[in-house]
């Protein structure tokens, strides 16, 4: 049931935190250092600027890199995005 809570939540995060002009993925999971969860929404507007957003602490930062970098790093550390 958390699980489920969970998911709504992060759902819900990326509905709001990216336009309809903006591709974002969402990254979930544990990492395989920490065993920690985390979960991420990163998006990218004409694939120009990276946002990226903390689920868990609402931190926000940006970054030069592309979509797919993203993706693939939040890949390597264990998480699995959508």
């Amino acid at each position: 049931m958390k699980f489920l809570k969970f998911l709504a939540v992060c759902c819900s995060i990326v509905l709001f935190s990216c336009s309809q002009a903006e591709e974002c993925r969402n990254c979930t999971g544990t990492v395989t250092n920490s065993g920690d969860m985390a979960s991420w929404t990163v998006c990218t507007e004409d694939g120009a600027i990276l946002t990226q957003i903390n689920d868990l602490t609402g931190e926000i930062m940006t970054t030069n890199n592309s979509l797919a970098e993203a993706v693939a790093f939040f890949g390597s550390i264990g998480l699995s995005c959508e």
